[in-house]
């Protein structure tokens, strides 16, 4: 399915969540060292979307952001879109990728297609509640 292949999981700290989905657990390169995030691959997402608290977790500020809208199914909500991507990388595996993500209060961390989905080519199995990444590299 992919150079790697791994099971859905159930959110991680979530003892009520019941639901298998794709979560996809990366490191974040920030000014403090690696900061392991999980998150959820979703191709409905056009971008990285983390929350406010994990903006200033990584080091971003309001001068190293853009205020803008976003919108879901929900309705609008009011984000930040970083400027500077950070570097990515899959826990045990060197080589890195951008990340550029948007922050949102209390927006779940979502791993989306302008980023994540570009940097791999992701293949998804319900039957067997697994996904599959295989790295897209430059030619």
């Amino acid at each position: 399915m992919g150079e790697l292949e791994l099971a859905y999981s159930q959110l991680f700290g979530n003892p009520e969540s019941r639901a298998w989905r794709p979560y996809l657990w990366l490191e974040l390169q920030t000014p403090h060292g690696p900061y392991r995030v999980q998150g959820l691959l979703d191709s409905g997402a056009d971008r990285t979307t983390l929350s406010l608290d994990m903006m200033r977790r990584l080091g971003y500020t309001a001068g190293t952001t853009v205020p803008a809208e976003a919108s879901t199914v929900a309705g609008p909500f009011d984000v930040h879109h970083a400027i500077e991507p950070i570097k990515a990388n899959l826990p045990g595996i060197d080589e890195t990728f951008d990340i550029t993500p948007t922050f949102g209060a209390n927006s779940p961390i979502l791993w989306g297609r302008f980023d994540v989905f570009q940097a791999f080519t992701i293949t998804f199995s319900e039957a067997r509640r697994e996904f599959g990444l295989t790295r897209n590299r430059a030619s």
